[in-house]
């Protein structure tokens, strides 16, 4: 059988704007098209998938600031005109490299809270609170990172998750000088 794919990728008819579709006649109901606007202070996506059969669309508009932000990301199932996905974040960015946001995800279901700080150029920490509605359960990870020497990374959580990245590539490539 004959297989083929078309893209086909339209800018620069507004500033800011991509437009992309595809059509891959290999994989069944693989059909897409994305339109896309990037502004300084907003940003739009819009995607339709399966154009002939099981259409979805996706609308995740964000608007903000480098400091402040706020988006929303719903998905749409045409063929049972419901919601399958719909997610809300609010973020706040400082000055001093702070980063904390607050999300609603899972339709609503889910709860979610991230901090994040970097204490100097070596260290950040980070906690990460989730709660589930539906069965009342919550998880508070708290967790603090800090690069050793260049070379070391670690990282401690209290889920019982610890690890210590060694970088041998940076190793490697110092052998590799001396030759």
């Amino acid at each position: 059988g004959c297989q083929s794919t078309i893209k086909q990728v339209v800018s620069g008819l507004i500033p800011g704007l991509l437009c992309v579709s595809l059509f891959d006649s290999a994989i069944p109901n693989s059909s897409k098209i994305k339109v896309q606007f990037m502004h300084d202070y907003a940003a739009f996506k819009a995607c339709i998938g399966g154009l002939f059969h099981d259409t979805n669309i996706g609308l995740p508009p964000v608007i903000g600031t480098k400091f402040l932000s706020f988006g929303i990301d719903v998905l749409l199932q045409t063929n049972t005109p419901n919601i399958t996905m719909c997610n809300a974040a609010f973020a706040y960015t400082s000055p001093k490299k702070r980063t904390c946001y607050i999300a609603l995800n899972e339709l609503g279901q889910v709860l979610m809270a991230c901090y994040h700080q970097c204490v100097d150029s070596n260290t950040s920490i980070g906690a990460h609170f989730r709660y589930h509605f539906i069965d009342s359960k919550s998880v508070l990870t708290l967790g603090l990172e800090h690069k050793f020497d260049g070379t070391a990374d670690g990282f401690v959580s209290n889920i019982k998750h610890s690890d210590v990245l060694y970088y041998l590539m940076r190793e490697y490539s110092r052998d590799e000088e001396e030759i």
